[in-house]
């Protein structure tokens, strides 16, 4: 009850950080309103297939998104309602975590959590689902970094992780640590608190998989090591310039006029972290480079606050961050996956088997659906009773190549999509579950007649751990 009180008094007290704050949080629950996000349904899903027998898991997708929106549920609400339930929640663990890291670095709370509600922030925070909430836990473990105990910077910083893999780098951040010879012992503590929070987690794949590692190993797969050698992307300059809108110049002016002391250097760090991520992984999207909002608005920040008409700078702030909120949408629509046409609902039996191009949108609404199949496998799928439904202009490279579609057996044909199968054929219904590696090497196989390694301690490259232990 004093915690209540506790935060209806400070509402009260920071008038233009609760304005903000609502401005922010309507703008996600509206966002989320025109269309969800292809990966935000597949943590949905994996909600489902975990909290209610749902049919449909990718097991390289991190699991706190999928866990938190199971729990908002309460086991008796639409999964849908979760969802927006999870975006206040997540919302307010940003203003949170923005607190508090004002806090342990003597800023303003108020200007900082005006500089970090970037327009970028605002408009992809929680459009993908997990940005947010990363960041959230990794502006938590830096408000922690530089304390003695690394008992709660190791909860805060493994749930970062749980949230997205890709935050596991900024572990070395805790090599920062004042007096490291002599916090061996707390930083050593530190990846245990990791570990035996991860634990549940690495259970939860053994007793699925047989291996540990699962979910870590075909995450690596699939974004970086197979798509490596075919989908390489050079950095982009305008992606830089998307994160960083107007901060960019308050950033560089800031960085100059900082003290470099040992919280400006775990910033800093934090910053090439993020760069050297950008960097490696093979896809170049904005989001990949969403963490560098807060270096961009930690370093602003030391510019910023020597201006002494404050009211005006956050007025201007606040209006700049709505103009280009309309800016982007210009160039990215706010719901970033349309809702589904009107037929989108009317394919047919949801009896039968699916395989689509559009797999994670149609297990969403309840049409159990693997991923399209190959050129050279659309036969086998018919002849098995799938119905594989394949959208125009979408991956694969066939599904425009109307030649090849109707070389098949066409069993509906509209504007958006085209449904090949045998009507008198229905394969039944099977959960889709297996992951990437799995996958990939059956294909692989059948259509190369070479195999893969699928073993996920073995895939990323860990033989000699392995060797050693041999339950991995």
């Amino acid at each position: 009850m004093e915690k209540l009180v506790e935060i209806k008094n400070f509402f009260l007290n920071n008038k233009l950080i609760t304005l903000l704050f609502i401005f922010a949080t309507v703008f996600f629950l509206y966002q989320h309103s025109l269309g969800i996000h292809w990966d935000f349904a597949s943590y949905t899903l994996n909600a489902k297939y975990i909290f209610s027998d749902g049919h449909y898991f990718e097991w390289y997708r991190a699991p706190l998104t999928s866990f938190l929106i199971g729990i908002f549920t309460f086991f008796i609400l639409p999964f849908w309602v979760a969802e927006y339930i999870y975006i206040i929640f997540v919302s307010f663990l940003f203003l949170y975590s923005c607190v508090k890291f004002s806090e342990s670095s003597n800023l303003d709370k108020t200007l900082f959590y005006v500089l970090m509600l970037n327009p970028f922030v605002i408009l992809m925070g929680l459009a993908v689902g997990t940005e947010l909430l990363t960041l959230s836990f990794l502006l938590l473990f830096l408000s922690q970094l530089f304390k003695k105990t690394k008992i709660k910077s190791g909860v805060i910083f493994a749930f970062s992780v749980l949230a997205r893999y890709s935050a596991l780098p900024y572990s070395v951040l805790i090599l920062l640590t004042k007096n490291l010879k002599e916090n061996k012992k707390q930083i050593i503590l530190f990846f245990v608190v990791i570990g035996a929070i991860f634990l549940p987690w690495f259970l939860f794949n053994y007793f699925h998989t047989g291996n540990f590692l699962t979910s870590i190993a075909n995450s690596q797969a699939v974004n970086i090591k197979y798509r490596m050698s075919y989908l390489y992307q050079m950095p982009s300059l305008l992606d830089f310039i998307i994160v960083g809108n107007f901060l960019i110049p308050f950033f560089i002016v800031g960085l100059k006029r900082s003290n470099l002391n040992r919280k400006d250097i775990s910033i800093i760090a934090f910053f090439l972290l993020t760069l050297i991520f950008y960097i490696y992984i093979p896809v170049k999207v904005p989001r990949y480079l969403f963490n560098l909002v807060l270096p961009l608005a930690y370093f602003s920040y030391f510019y910023l606050r020597k201006i002494k008409n404050t009211k005006l700078i956050f007025s201007a702030l606040t209006i700049i961050t709505i103009f280009g909120l309309i800016i982007f949408n210009m160039f990215t629509p706010l719901g970033f996956l349309n809702p589904p046409p009107k037929d989108f609902y009317s394919l047919g039996s949801q009896e039968c088997m699916w395989a689509s191009n559009q797999w994670v949108p149609l297990n969403y609404i309840d049409y159990t659906s693997k991923p399209f199949p190959r050129k050279k496998e659309v036969n086998d799928y018919i002849n098995e009773g799938y119905k594989v439904v394949i959208y125009y202009g979408w991956e694969p490279d066939y599904s425009t190549n109307m030649s090849f579609l109707k070389s098949h057996p066409v069993i509906k044909e509209t504007g958006n999509y085209i449904i090949l199968g045998k009507k008198d054929k229905c394969k039944e219904f099977e959960n889709v579950d297996s992951y990437y590696l799995q996958k990939l090497n059956k294909t692989i196989s059948k259509l190369y007649n070479y195999s893969i390694e699928t073993n996920p301690c073995r895939s990323i490259g860990l033989g000699l751990i392995c060797d050693y232990f041999k339950f991995l």
